[in-house]
């Protein structure tokens, strides 16, 4: 009963690590998604500081406001790298503590399996012990008979 128990535990700790490793994955594809949009940030970006400078030829009367449409522009392109760096750094910090718990599930397992093996053992020793009591008494019986 015990082994079968141990049996449902591990299975239970292999789920959960398969479980912890599809996550690891998830956030992978996260994260390529992500350098995806920084690319395309980074891409359109490019087109902004483009724009600027094919445009500021033609606009040379109205530059101070073209330049403060420009900057609030480039504030909120500054701002999405700066939130996209905050997620990178999330998914950087669950990252590990998804590897820190996938190593701790794999520690509990290899645990469970040694005392699952431990009692196995301690049981088979027990039985060879009385089998050996028993013959040894059957013998002790025979030599005074």
């Amino acid at each position: 009963m015990e082994g079968q128990k141990t049996m449902h535990n591990n299975f239970q700790l292999t789920v959960k690590v398969q479980h912890l490793q599809q996550e690891i994955q998830a956030l992978n594809s996260h994260q390529r998604e992500n350098n995806k949009n920084f690319k395309s940030l980074c891409d359109s970006l490019n087109n902004v500081i483009n724009e600027h400078n094919n445009l500021s030829i033609f606009y040379n009367s109205n530059q101070n406001e073209f330049n403060t449409n420009i900057r609030r522009e480039l504030i909120v392109v500054t701002d999405f790298i700066e939130k996209f760096e905050a997620n990178q750094k999330k998914l950087e910090i669950t990252a590990e503590r998804l590897e820190i718990r996938v190593k701790s599930i794999e520690t509990k397992l290899d645990a469970e399996i040694a005392n699952s093996i431990t009692g196995r053992l301690n049981a088979i020793e027990n039985r060879v012990i009385h089998a050996l009591e028993r013959k040894w008494e059957e013998i002790k019986n025979t030599a005074h008979n």
